[in-house]
């Protein structure tokens, strides 16, 4: 966790040095606004200087675009690739207590995504997701015929599990609420109840994401997106790339993007060129 620590304050420092002085040829941003008026979803696009043939949807974790999202996509559009990082979309901050609240979340989720790739012509397409934007894309990896690359950092499922055994505040507060109302006695029981509510889960959907490449960045250490839970999409999935640690949940993702944010752009330039693209 020392080096987790360490690159979090060094941040404002990286991003200068690995972010700016990496990007050339310039790539152009632009705030969008995609949908129609009864939903709709910001977005920062990155256009790359020469034609693009290949395309890549960034979705962040909980709380937003942040610096590391910004990092992967300057990265990637640096090599030619046009970056569309998803910010916020109608309804992402519906805060009710109902069970029912998760599958409305996730629809919402893959709704952003369908709006953004229905603006989208290139030949390759990919996802990358971290945290609750690695659902987001595990997900979309079954669901969306279009996306030839899939890759997630600390993401897992089932998504009821994910839930139960989290320990992220919010995660917490919702199931002592939940327990309250309903007369939950065991974790098991509040799981079964969740399950019947979710059916956008990565283990119960279509396996459609066996047509595409697909990477992870699991941690044996996580609990806010809770270790088996990664190991349990993991086992689904048998990615072609897995990067492993073992420290806590933001650790991970800061360790990720410090010793694997080339090899991340990397996954998606080599699966455009085997898929042809």
């Amino acid at each position: 966790m020392k080096i987790a620590f360490f690159i979090l304050l060094l941040l404002p420092f990286l991003s200068f040095y690995f972010v700016r002085k990496s990007v050339w040829p310039a790539c152009a941003e632009e705030q969008m606004t995609f949908g129609g008026t009864d939903f709709h979803v910001q977005v920062l696009r990155l256009r790359s200087a020469t034609e693009a043939k290949k395309t890549v949807l960034i979705l962040p974790p909980t709380g937003g675009t942040n610096i590391l999202d910004r990092s992967y996509a300057r990265l990637l559009c640096a090599q030619g690739v046009d970056v569309y990082v998803l910010g916020r979309w109608t309804g992402d901050d519906e805060k009710n207590i109902d069970l029912g609240v998760h599958q409305r979340f996730y629809a919402r989720s893959q709704r952003a995504i369908q709006a953004v790739l229905a603006r989208v012509d290139t030949p390759f397409i990919g996802l990358l997701g971290t945290s609750v934007g690695a659902i987001f894309s595990a997900i979309a990896a079954s669901g969306e015929e279009k996306v030839d690359a899939v890759f997630v950092i600390t993401g897992g499922a089932p998504i009821a599990s994910v839930i139960v055994q989290s320990d992220q505040g919010v995660m917490v507060e919702a199931k002592k609420k939940r327990f309250a109302i309903h007369g939950f006695r065991s974790d098991e029981e509040y799981y079964q109840a969740l399950d019947k509510e979710i059916h956008l889960d990565p283990l119960k959907l279509p396996q459609g994401f066996k047509t595409k490449d697909l990477g992870m960045v699991v941690s044996s250490g996580d609990t806010k997106v809770p270790a088996a839970a990664q190991q349990a999409l993991q086992s689904l999935w048998q990615p072609r790339t897995v990067y492993a640690f073992s420290d806590n949940h933001l650790g991970t993702i800061l360790k990720a993007w410090f010793w694997h944010r080339g090899d991340i752009v990397r996954f998606f330039l080599e699966s455009a060129v085997r898929k042809g693209k």
